[in-house]
């Protein structure tokens, strides 16, 4: 997670300063130019905003709520204490609750990334010069490193991102089935 490159919160066609690189411009800047980051890849708002967990897939995950799942009930703990101590009111592009689906679940697609980093379908990667600039937006820049940036999906982005987020609420479930790479 790191940016907005072509598209901002919400689906805005406006960019974005995204909150991970706004609060500390310096590391982000750092961290694009460093070396040992290569290739980096990154998971910007581009494709992270419609990582919202519903329908089917959150409908499985909530049936894997039992002692045979502790990480499932630990998690569907939190998301309950983070909703009821005002993350009901935060932004998404559906409507969400603990009994229907999640919020905008921005960091998990980075993770995942880092996980099938070898077979990134269904998204998009496109590798381009990416940098972070003075005011913390993440942007082409000229002599910028090159980054591969997930900036779309293959299909539609509510199945691809739902095939995404099944992959990891089912290593969430089935742990011992989870592709290690």
């Amino acid at each position: 997670m790191s940016g907005s490159v072509t598209v901002g919160y919400m689906n805005s066609s406006k960019i974005d300063a995204e909150y991970n690189v706004y609060t500390d411009i310096p590391a982000s800047q750092i961290m694009y130019n460093a070396s040992w980051a290569s290739p980096l890849t990154t998971a910007p708002l581009d494709t992270t905003i419609f990582e919202q967990w519903n329908g089917d897939v959150y409908a499985a995950f909530l049936a894997a709520n039992d002692t045979a799942h502790p990480f499932v009930q630990v998690l569907l703990q939190a998301y309950q204490v983070w909703y009821d101590n005002g993350g009901k009111n935060a932004g998404a592009l559906l409507p969400f609750s603990p009994s229907t689906g999640t919020s905008t679940m921005y960091d998990p697609q980075a993770a995942w990334s880092s996980v099938h980093f070898a077979d990134l379908s269904p998204l998009v990667v496109r590798t381009i010069p990416l940098g972070v600039n003075a005011s913390g937006f993440t942007v082409p820049l000229p002599n910028a490193k090159m980054v591969a940036a997930e900036l779309s999906f293959q299909g539609s982005p509510t199945t691809s991102a739902g095939q995404i987020g099944n992959d990891i609420l089912q290593s969430l479930v089935h742990p011992q089935d989870f592709r290690r790479f």
